[in-house]
């Protein structure tokens, strides 16, 4: 009935009486303070086809995992759950296991990042910000861009159709990535679940398509529906040094993946007031595969998840002088159903609500007050098989926000306070495999922040960014599980240096520092303490730029996952150089020839998974 009820509702939007007027701008999220931009020319530059490529790009992110080589994306080591990422509005789709799949193709989108000090889209920022991105719409009767990137590891292809005539307009996009296996380091050892060249289990295949229409009813309403599609099937890699674990942790694939989406929008004007309305259900569906060996041939436990989620956002936002309030709530509904591992079918039902008062006050020409409080509620809506163990208690968390901001010529300066929390995920709550803790409570911190901006020049900009987080009930793996932690200490700096004052360089350097301990002194895992970006882009003739990159990555820690033992392993760091040359034929097409990890370091991003080695590739694009 839900899928239904969308569908026809985009039909209706399809098949409207076209009305001649202007096009009006649209906010998707009026009350959102965004730090920085992840520019489409330096995705290009560094081969970024997918959002976790994006984002790794910026010394806030560092890559992170969810287990068996599983990747995820965490903004400044706060683990890629604590994050909040949004598109168009609309809270992207977390799978049971909580993770984000930025994996998917970005190839038509900008992205926004919120460092968290400020007021977000969705009512207080989550514990980690918000990603926030948002979709190109056509302007001109006719939109066409095709591009292909081949490497020595895969191959990606994409395709955007677009389309504005009067107050209509569709935007049609798809993508294809493939990747049979991919190259290891020269230097890799060999170990007994891995040889060296190409990496053991690690093909994949992911096709997306999204079909977007709207239209402006008037000058003043807004109208769309979306539907998108995502179906992949790929290999989880082993392990390199599984060799003395049980077999069923070792190999596994997912095989296959699929998740359909059906979205709808709504945008009002009314004199100072803007109202915006975002309805979503998605449908998500996989086989996580245990294999009997390395071979890959005959398997034991097949767990298949069957999730679906159906949500609604509302936002109302009044703009009265130097002043601007928002109100939002946020409804959900999140279905798991869980099948196989040798545990007994269960299905889960959670609801989630989330009002939020949201506030943006110009004190006078040079202070700016930013304040927010939001109350968020999930409670089990309905349970059925598993064990009576497997009952949940209501979750609930009150989060606030207060931030003032200076600016005067060339000055900026920001001091940030906030009470945060981070709901737990459903697969921390319902275990995929083993012992449940469907009462693990909410992690809570206190995050105080602090900011500097100086334009030295119309040319040149220095950022600088201090935070303390104190976090109590942590959640954390250990062997027997999820359980809380009591308390954590994270602190860092960030600091940002751009410049264009060099004839025909464009450079950039960025170094962050993190300190992340638990209440006994570890060190929290896949936490660097030190990230160094350093990048320039040289005009070399008219047509013709150069690029040159290097990434350091101090040393970390990491669980020895799949073990299953609470113990630590230290992983080494390491230093990447990446280039690339691009040509501009003419305005319609373009050329980049390029190489990424040109020492063919040999590194892990996670103990016991080895990266890519040295890789080449030449990418293409066409647009009219």
């Amino acid at each position: 009935m839900r899928k239904l009820s969308l569908l026809l509702a985009l039909s209706s939007s399809i098949f409207a009486e076209a009305i001649v007027l202007e096009p009006i701008t649209i906010e998707d999220s009026p009350i959102n303070t965004p730090s920085y931009e992840v520019s489409q020319t330096l995705a290009k530059e560094t081969r970024s086809i997918s959002l976790t490529d994006k984002l790794e790009q910026d010394i806030s992110f560092n890559k992170t995992s969810i287990g068996n080589g599983n990747e995820g994306i965490s903004f400044r080591g706060l683990d890629f759950k604590a994050t909040e990422y949004v598109e168009d509005g609309i809270p992207m789709y977390r799978s049971t296991a909580g993770l984000i799949d930025t994996n998917f193709n970005m190839t038509n989108a900008n992205i926004l990042i919120n460092d968290g000090s400020g007021v977000s889209s969705t009512g207080v920022s989550a514990m980690g910000g918000e990603v926030e991105i948002s979709s190109n719409v056509p302007t001109k009767e006719l939109e066409v861009k095709l591009g292909t990137t081949l490497s020595t590891n895969d191959e990606f292809y994409y395709t955007t159709l677009g389309s504005a005539i009067d107050d209509y307009y569709i935007q049609a996009d798809a993508s294809y990535y493939h990747r049979s296996d991919w190259e290891l380091s020269d230097n890799f050892s060999p170990t007994i679940t891995q040889g060296k060249g190409k990496r053991v289990n690690s093909d994949k295949e992911q096709k997306n398509f999204s079909l977007k229409v709207g239209t402006f009813i008037n000058d003043s309403l807004h109208v769309a529906a979306k539907i998108s599609v995502c179906k992949a099937e790929y290999g989880l890699e082993p392990n390199i040094d599984a060799s003395s674990m049980n077999h069923w942790a070792r190999y596994a694939r997912i095989d296959p993946k699929e998740l359909n989406s059906y979205y709808l929008y709504l945008d009002y004007d009314y004199e100072d007031f803007e109202f915006s309305l975002r309805t979503y259900y998605d449908d998500y569906e996989d086989k996580y595969i245990i294999y009997d060996d390395i071979s890959y041939t005959s398997h034991g436990s097949v767990v298949t998840y069957d999730d679906s989620r159906f949500g609604t956002i509302f936002n109302l936002t009044r703009k009265k002088g130097s002043s601007k309030s928002s109100f939002i709530f946020l409804s959900e509904q999140n279905e798991h159903i869980r099948l196989g591992g040798g545990m007994p079918k269960a299905t889960t039902k959670l609801d989630t609500f989330k009002p939020s008062l949201l506030h943006v006050e110009q004190l006078n020409n040079l202070f700016e007050l930013e304040a927010g409080l939001s109350y968020t509620l999930m409670k089990e809506h309905e349970a059925s098989g598993g064990s009576v163990a497997e009952k949940m208690d209501d979750k609930e968390a009150v989060d606030g926000q207060v931030k003032l901001s200076f600016e005067e010529n060339k000055n900026t300066f920001y001091l940030s306070g906030a009470r945060k929390s981070r709901m737990p995920a459903m697969a921390e709550m319902l275990a995929i495999f083993g012992t449940s803790n469907p009462n693990i409570k909410p992690e809570r911190s206190w995050q105080y922040s602090a900011g500097y901006k100086y334009d030295m020049s119309k040319k040149t900009a220095i950022n600088f960014d201090i935070y303390y987080y104190d976090i109590k009930d942590l959640i954390v793996e250990t062997g027997s599980g999820l359980v809380n932690q009591n308390k954590a200490e994270h602190y860092g700096g960030e600091l940002r240096v751009n410049t264009k004052e060099f004839d025909k360089h464009s450079l950039s350097l960025a170094y962050a520092y993190t300190h992340a301990q638990d209440d006994n002194d570890n060190d929290l895992v896949l936490i660097p303490k030190h990230k160094l970006i350093a990048q320039d882009t040289i005009n070399i003739t008219k047509n013709i730029d150069a690029f040159l990159s290097y990434t350091y990555v101090s040393s970390q820690y990491s669980y020895n996952y799949p073990s299953y033992v609470n113990t630590l392993k230290k992983i080494d760091d390491y230093s990447l150089f990446n280039a690339q040359l691009s040509y501009t034929f003419k305005k319609e097409l373009s050329a980049r020839l390029g190489v990424k990890n040109i020492t063919d370091e040999n590194y892990e991003w996670q103990y016991g998974f080895p990266a890519e080695g040295r890789s080449f590739y030449l990418s293409l694009e066409w647009k009219l």
